[in-house]
């Protein structure tokens, strides 16, 4: 996950057994965050209602008519997108794929070529998996975004104890 934050609350150490220190910091989310999120991810996020753009990657489609002649179905999935007032009232408003909705608030929607230029073991598989890794791919891309919505995106790093080596370095949404 590719996505430029300037801003991170306290660390925290987990030292493990077998001389890796483990540092996690939670990253402050904010406008910048979201849109480098949007910016560099191949799954794109539309909305139709115009208090959502902020949340939206493609801010030129406004009903469903303009999306489907832009996102045709041959080359892109697209799942249709609810969004919803969570059971646990924590969070204001939770983003769901939904395929029953007649009307839905949005689409998620992803390239196939685009996936198959990210993983080129897809390029000569047949068109039924690269469907189901696109719808794969969608399903999960909802889940990150929702995290990061909610302001849990943490940055992991994994360092050599005795020789302050950092070893990994990753960006996570979800619980930690």
């Amino acid at each position: 996950m590719e996505i430029d934050v300037k801003e991170f609350y306290e660390e925290k150490e987990i030292v493990t057994t077998d001389d890796v220190v483990i540092k996690v910091r939670q990253c402050v989310v904010d406008n910048d965050v979201i849109r480098s999120y949007l910016k560099n991810n191949i799954v794109k996020f539309i909305f139709f209602d115009e208090k959502y753009s902020d949340i939206s990657s493609d801010n030129s489609v406004h009903d469903i008519h303009k999306l489907k002649s832009k996102y045709r179905g041959n080359t892109y999935v697209r799942l249709p997108l609810r969004i919803v007032q969570p059971t646990d009232s924590k969070y204001n408003e939770k983003i769901v794929i939904d395929t029953t909705a007649e009307t839905p608030d949005g689409f998620v929607i992803v390239s196939k070529r685009d996936l198959c230029e990210k993983n080129k073991t897809l390029l000569h598989k047949s068109k039924k998996i690269k469907e189901a890794v696109a719808h794969l791919k969608c399903e999960n891309s909802v889940i990150e975004y929702n995290y990061i919505l909610m302001g849990k995106l943490f940055q992991v790093k994994h360092i050599n104890k005795d020789t302050d080596e950092v070893l990994n370095e990753t960006l996570f949404a979800g619980d930690f």
